[in-house]
């Protein structure tokens, strides 16, 4: 059966499961050299099943999932590293709706309504990682690849409206990997490469940096020129900034007024201003791009015992934001060498471009994570439901997340569950911090995959 391709919204309004919703783009069928061992007849038996496939789908534009008999290509996984220990139905069941690669873990931003509930980085050891290494990315990617042209496919969908995440509970300014000679791969290279090999387009979201942080910061610069360029502005589906209340400045600075501390109030909402005043200057290069948005959430103003966390407040916030946007402007177009204002008329041209971005607060709020203690705080009844059992796989929106060790989990609503599924990560052994809103108790068992994917 033949479906239009349904991107990652439609499909959660709908409920629709993405398994049979899935269509399939034919790979590239240049010629590939197939590696693995000659005397393995499972191996030998796949290898002519894909080469007929190729042969009879080489001219289709979209392939059905359902046409392809995986239990006659188990086997053409062999050779390829990354999938060692995983058979064909497993491995299609990792990539069937993935939507999160998480190449870091662990956000500095503790903001109070973040639903994830990112949590500090853990200390980097022999025991514990908070990203993967730049040789497992790799590997991921260039498997993907690999099998993607052993098979005929594109083992991810190419539906270019569908993008893909390398992150869950992380900021893309913080979003970079090493390899074991120590270099250092970023955000910029990391998405290329996933891009190239995928054809699904990123997504970067940031709620700032430490102006002070000359690491960012000249990562932001390099961003702002990268992302400003036609060439490299399709690699990515949304470039977000998010400017809220709830960041742990801001949250300070409220907490401290209620608290009668004023001084203590005031230092840390300027902190909060001056920070995202500067993410705007940086990214000004980047604001007349069709895929760049301000994420503006607040409390609606019905709810009174969210003061400090409105929509007024937000709506203040912006108002002394774009008032030191402008200051900054000013004086970079009346310095000797100008980053961002070379003319006059530039500033005010800024000004409402920004304005435009900053109408329309959202005050849809998901009532999981840090939100549920903030609410707690504040006297405000979140209305939490917790799920109890694991979702029909077959009817429900479940997407996928590969931690940075490798791990497989489930995402269904907010929720994180496990698998015992994992990747053949160099990092395998390690651990990483539970994601959060984290259901430990519920585990998907590999053992089901069969009763989800029946010929």
């Amino acid at each position: 059966m033949k479906i239009t391709p349904i991107n990652f919204y439609s499909n959660y309004q709908n409920n629709i499961n993405p398994v049979f919703a899935r269509q399939n783009k034919p790979a590239s069928n240049d010629s590939f050299s197939f590696t693995g061992n000659r005397a393995d007849e499972k191996y030998e038996s796949a290898k002519k099943y894909a080469e007929e496939f190729k042969n009879k789908n080489k001219n289709a534009l979209i392939i059905d999932t359902a046409d392809i008999d995986f239990d006659k290509l188990e086997g053409i996984q062999n050779g390829i590293k990354v999938f060692e220990g995983l058979t064909m139905k497993e491995i299609l069941f990792i990539f069937d709706n993935l939507q999160v690669i998480s190449a870091t873990r662990n956000c500095s931003s503790h903001c109070s309504h973040c639903y994830v509930a990112a949590d500090y980085p853990v200390r980097e050891n022999e025991n514990n990682t908070n990203r993967m290494t730049f040789e497992d990315y790799s590997n991921l990617l260039e498997g993907i690849g690999e099998l993607n042209k052993k098979i005929g496919i594109s083992f991810l969908s190419s539906n270019k409206d569908k993008m893909l995440s390398l992150f869950q509970d992380s900021d893309c300014i913080d979003t970079y990997l090493y390899d074991k000679e120590g270099n250092k791969h970023d955000f910029i290279e990391l998405n290329k490469i996933m891009y190239d090999i995928t054809e699904r387009p990123g997504l970067f979201d940031t709620s700032g940096w430490n102006p002070k942080n000359k690491n960012c910061q000249q990562f932001a610069e390099k961003l702002a020129e990268h992302y400003s360029k036609d060439e490299n502005s399709d690699r990515l589906a949304q470039f977000n900034i998010s400017i809220n209340p709830f960041h742990h400045l801001n949250t300070k600075a409220v907490m401290y007024k209620k608290a009668g501390k004023n001084d203590l109030a005031e230092l840390y909402r300027k902190a909060y201003v001056d920070r995202m005043a500067n993410v705007l200057f940086t990214f000004t290069p980047l604001n007349k791009s069709y895929e760049f948005g301000i994420i503006n959430r607040a409390f609606s103003n019905d709810i009174k015992e969210a003061d400090g966390f409105q929509e007024k407040d937000l709506e203040n916030l912006q108002l002394e934001i774009l008032k030191s946007l402008e200051e900054k402007y000013w004086q970079d177009y009346k310095s000797s060498n100008p980053k961002i204002i070379k003319h006059e008329f530039e500033i005010d041209r800024n000004k409402s471009l920004y304005k435009y971005e900053l109408n329309g607060i959202s005050t849809k709020l998901e009532p999981s994570g840090r939100l549920i203690d903030l609410c707690n705080t504040l006297g405000i009844a979140a209305g939490y439901q917790e799920i109890e059992s694991l979702p029909d796989i077959q009817k429900s929106f479940v997407s996928k997340i590969i931690d940075a060790n490798g791990k497989v989990y489930l995402k269904y609503k907010s929720t994180v569950m496990p698998t015992d599924i994992q990747l053949n990560f160099e990092n395998k052994n390690k651990n990483t911090k539970p994601f959060n809103p984290y259901k430990a108790g519920l585990l998907f068992k590999k053992e089901n995959i069969d009763k989800i994917y029946k010929k």
